[in-house]
């Protein structure tokens, strides 16, 4: 009796059904054809020659059945390295030349080797295969699988019954051909159509494009295991501690990434025909069964993970779609699949299916997150075999870390309030929310002293800088002795005219020195100054005038005249001009005593919610901590010349009014004309060397677009940043309500970053910055609320 080839595989590796797709778990091979009067020999050689390339090249060995086919793929083997591991049988060692010369013809990163059946039912290729197709039912290890070919060798060396093999064929075909044109496939068809959906978008800031993946395991404490377990048993319906694993991951996901549905990939059903994407995963097990944990509001736990155990009963039933339908009609539905593998669940619901644990360090991944879980249905350990994978240039370890922390702290959550609705289960665990609390405040400021207003740091750089350039605009310079004395004079005036302490001082003054003279004289006097910007209806400026209560109006030759007539009782109005001419004359002014850090300095009005404009009174004690930290986050001193661009009734205008006069810099205030036009604007701030300025975010965008000035530190805000502009100097993007004191945080773009979702930063000092969900509380990093 002739002796046939075993096929001797290598050990210890796992033939996931990545590398195996089955058609399902009733009958596994349908139909497979080999060469065209080929015995086994031949066809043991050739998968021999395979698999040592697969061994020895590291390059993929997948057998996938679709209808009519069975095949195999081997990607770019080196062939000098192929062990001639079938020498001794001449037939084998046919098979193997016929793979070489065959992938030496089709020089291609693939090669698919179809093989075709015998006509005749008799033959012993027939035979042979026939009975694998059924030695294969539930196998996936390649040491078994090696086995049974060889079994399945030895058996057709032996014989078969041709009737028996036909019969066997006769009703795989049957039975395959029936579900395809019968109701079970329309209705598994339906309800995949109504039950599943794309996931959100990965939400994490991704930080860079390392596709490679990384792994950490999940261990749930005996004791909390326990706990778990015995939860399972309290519910109405007890469910297995599978389930309950797959709803905890699932309920986690779901808050963790705010998301309506999180896909969850088990082992339990045949699967095939998925996108060749899709197969690339790290060891990802394509023959599954796609489920969705969704999210209802209020839901408790309890009635979320019997909601789970129904899902998965459903799925089963309907489980013998394939899910690369599911996936074409998400893409007819303009459904975006790749969110599918954004983050998942892979679990193995069955422990005597082997189900590998461990992937390469360096692989290849196109999912941002899987938890991949070893449970068994009833196992009690299972709890404690979970493997988070995510891809390096979307999560860092330590966001891992955090995020099994998390659910570590759900957990717990979840034993002591088992009524808890699932929107409300802790997300975070005590060393995130340490980090959330105290971990990402910004230092204090090393400029400044405490206790010292504004006008104490005004005058300190007019003794230290006397002679310097402290003012600029279109017609004239001031120095810092200039605008010390004459500042004095126009305080000491404001206050007889008064008394402005602690009052608001209104300012009607166009785009010139003289608005930030008065606005200093205004806080020399001990007030607090009211900006009014000139495009400003009447009916508005009448209604902040009377709720601030204001008794000073400052307005110039350039202030609409309905303004200086305004019918509001208690208030008069000046021209800033005659002021300035009587304070010329003044010697040795008495000035009040320096304001209080609690005084008011200035008041904004926002639009507000109720449709009248909201007055957000700022302290001195605000402006200086602001005036500290801008001074130390842009480096200003007395080399600095910072631009004032903005509207003068707009906060971003402190920026340029206060840090430079108190670093000894130079504050130069835009007139409308050059505001406006950015050629202008280009050609100001090339001719003064301006070195600092802000912009609102759509001028700076649109500035930035058709300028380039490196040697300009830009500061934008007001809106979203929804692009990086081109920027060769350094950009900063702030954020903040006008009640944090203009910006509350602010963030230093890197250049040589591609950024999906441009961040705001972290918090000035003093400053607490926490996202909250609806229940207000704290919210994980990376998390929005």
């Amino acid at each position: 009796m002739r002796t046939y080839l075993p096929v001797t595989f290598p050990q210890n590796r796992v033939l996931q059904a990545e590398r195996l797709f089955l058609h399902s778990d009733q009958y596994i091979i349908r139909t497979m054809y080999f060469f065209q009067d080929r015995e086994p020999e031949f066809v043991c050689g050739v998968l021999q020659a395979m698999l040592a390339v697969q061994q020895d090249l590291n390059s993929r060995f997948h057998i996938s059945a679709d209808g009519q086919e069975m095949l195999f793929y081997v990607g770019e083997p080196d062939l000098a390295r192929v062990h001639h591991v079938a020498a001794g049988d001449d037939r084998a060692l046919e098979g193997l030349g016929f793979f070489r010369g065959f992938v030496s013809v089709w020089d291609a990163p693939l090669y698919e080797f179809f093989v075709q059946s015998a006509t005749n039912s008799d033959g012993p290729g027939t035979r042979v295969w026939a009975k694998l197709h059924h030695a294969l039912a539930d196998g996936t290890s390649l040491a078994l699988l090696g086995q049974r070919i060889a079994d399945a060798c030895a058996l057709g060396a032996q014989g078969l019954a041709p009737d028996q093999v036909t019969s066997e064929q006769e009703e795989c075909l049957h039975e395959e051909n029936s579900y395809h044109a019968g109701r079970a496939y329309t209705d598994d068809a339906d309800f995949w159509a109504n039950h599943i959906g794309s996931s959100s978008e990965f939400p994490e800031d991704l930080r860079g494009d390392d596709q490679t993946c990384d792994s950490m395991d999940l261990a749930f404490e005996p004791e909390l295991t326990q706990a778990l377990v015995e939860y399972t048993k309290s519910l109405a319906t007890p469910v297995s501690t599978y389930c309950l694993g797959l709803a905890l991951l699932g309920a986690y996901l779901l808050r963790r990434f705010d998301s309506d549905a999180v896909p969850v990939l088990t082992a339990s059903a045949g699967r095939r025909g998925l996108p060749k994407a899709i197969t690339k995963s790290i060891r990802m097990q394509v023959n599954t069964l796609l489920l969705h944990c969704t999210r209802k509001a209020e839901e408790t736990f309890g009635d979320f993970v019997l909601r789970v155990d129904t899902m998965l009963g459903q799925a089963l039933k309907h489980s013998r779609y394939p899910l690369g339908k599911i996936v074409e009609h998400l893409h007819s539905q303009g459904e975006d699949t790749e969110r599918l593998w954004n983050f998942s669940i892979v679990s193995n619901a069955y422990p005597d299916l082997p189900f590998d644990m461990d992937f390469p360090a360096e692989q290849s991944s196109p999912f941002g997150l899987i938890f991949r879980v070893n449970l068994g249905c009833d196992d009690r350990q299972g709890l404690q075999k979970v493997r988070v994978v995510f891809r390096r240039g979307a999560m860092s370890r330590q966001a891992v870390e955090r995020m099994i922390e998390g659910i570590r702290a759900m957990a717990a959550d979840l034993v002591a309030h088992p009524h808890k609705p699932v929107d409300r289960l802790a997300l975070i665990g005590p060393k995130e929310r340490q980090l959330l609390v105290d971990g990402l405040q910004t230092p204090p400021s090393t400029w400044g002293r405490a206790g010292a207003s504004f006008v104490d740091y005004l005058r300190e750089a007019a003794a230290r800088y006397p002679g310097h350039i402290a003012l600029c605009d279109s017609t004239e310079q001031l120095t810092y002795a200039e605008v010390d004395a004459i500042t004095d004079g126009l305080a000491a005036i404001l206050e007889a005219k008064g008394p402005v302490r602690g009052r608001f001082v209104a300012l009607g003054i166009s785009r010139c020195n003289a608005f930030a003279l008065a606005i200093y004289a205004v806080l020399k006097a001990g007030g607090a100054y009211l900006p009014l910007d000139p495009d400003y209806p009447l009916d508005r400026v009448q209604y902040m005038l009377e709720d601030s209560q204001a008794p000073l109006l400052l307005v110039d030759a350039q202030s609409p005249q309905e303004r200086r007539a305004l019918p509001i009782s208690g208030l008069t109005v000046l021209d800033i001009k005659e002021l300035m001419e009587q304070a010329a004359g003044l010697d040795n002014v008495a000035l009040p005593a320096a304001p209080h850090s609690s005084d008011p300095a200035y008041i904004i009005y926002t639009s507000g919610s109720t449709g009248k404009p909201k007055g957000v009174v700022i302290s001195h004690r605000a402006l200086s901590a602001f005036i500290a930290w801008n001074i130390d986050l842009f480096a200003l001193g007395e080399h600095s010349r910072v631009a004032l661009h903005s509207s003068f009734s707009f906060d971003a205008a402190v920026i340029a009014l206060f840090p430079p006069l108190c670093a000894g810099g130079q504050l130069h205030s835009i007139n409308e004309r050059t505001r406006f036009d950015l050629a202008s604007l280009y050609a100001y701030l090339g001719e003064h060397g301006i070195t600092d300025m802000f912009l609102t975010t759509q001028i700076c965008v649109e500035f930035l677009q058709q300028y380039q000035v490196p040697g300009v530190v830009i500061s934008t805000g007001g809106e979203k940043l929804k692009v990086a502009p081109n920027h060769a100097g350094l950009l900063f993007n702030g954020y903040g309500p006008t009640e944090c004191t203009v910006i509350s945080t602010c963030h230093l773009l890197d250049a040589s970053r591609s950024y999906s979702n441009i961040p705001i930063g972290r918090p000035m000092p003093g400053v607490w910055h926490y996202i909250l969900d609806r229940n207000q509380e704290l919210l994980p990093l990376g998390m929005s609320g």
